[in-house]
């Protein structure tokens, strides 16, 4: 894989587990 395949792997997975943390922290 290119760094860039994995850059967009990480950033992908950073913003899922921002949006699970929100959504947590909201209830």
């Amino acid at each position: 894989m290119s760094d860039y395949e994995i850059f967009m792997i990480i950033l992908t997975t950073a913003s899922l587990i921002v949006s699970i943390l929100t959504y947590t922290h909201k209830k």
